[in-house]
């Protein structure tokens, strides 16, 4: 594991990425390689920074990220685009919730 990947330690120092932020006050997802999710009403959502899907349905899509999954529940969704790592999800948005450490696997599309 980098130096750029380290979490925060048990004595509380925080990670080279983290520091950045922290010094230049801005959002760690403006970082390369970091998710950002984007809710457009109760119609869409785009994903940057997903990978695979882990799950697809009209009733939820489930995406692998970094470090984690996030899973967008509703109705008659669709997967619009999906495309190098940006993936836009429209259909009626019932929720959208976050998993920790889930495997990546999955089916890579593009």
């Amino acid at each position: 594991m980098s130096n750029i990947e380290r979490k925060n330690t048990k004595d509380g120092k925080q990670s080279f990425p983290e520091r950045i932020c922290r010094a230049l006050d801005i959002e760690p997802d403006v970082l390369p390689h970091s998710s950002l999710v984007e809710i457009r009403g109760r119609s869409a959502v785009t994903v940057s920074g997903g990978g695979k899907i882990l799950d697809y349905t009209d009733g939820e899509i489930k995406l692998a990220l970094k470090k984690g999954a996030i899973s967008i529940r509703g109705k008659r969704l669709v997967c619009a685009s999906f495309c190098a790592g940006k993936v836009r999800i429209e259909g009626r948005i019932e929720s959208v919730s976050f998993e920790e450490d889930t495997k990546n696997r999955g089916k890579d599309i593009c």
